[in-house]
């Protein structure tokens, strides 16, 4: 009988051994199992290059990078007044007898 694509599959792989301990660290952490968070690793790393951003250690540096970018962009808006209204960015002005 055929796998069906939303089916669990089992896959082997190999690591070293540090790197597993690693994974078991985040797993005891996170509360979860070690399959659980290589699913979860992999499943990100298909995502960021279905996006574009490639995978491995240059994907996390791409989205961190990112995401600083956006919430420096969005406090910076925030700061002149710019408020996001829908999809599209509105100026407004600030209300009287409010310093900035």
């Amino acid at each position: 009988m055929a796998v069906k694509p939303g089916e669990w599959v089992a896959i082997k792989v190999r690591v070293r051994e540090d790197l597993r301990r690693k994974l078991e660290r985040i797993a005891i952490l996170d509360d979860k199992t070690i399959n659980g968070v290589i699913g979860e690793m992999l499943q990100a790393a298909v995502v960021a290059h279905q996006a574009g951003l490639g995978y491995g250690t240059e994907t996390t540096i791409k989205a961190i990078q990112s995401s600083s970018a956006a919430f420096a962009v969005e406090e910076t808006l925030k700061r002149l007044g710019v408020e996001k209204q829908g999809d599209t960015p509105e100026i407004t002005k600030p209300s009287e007898g409010k310093s900035r």
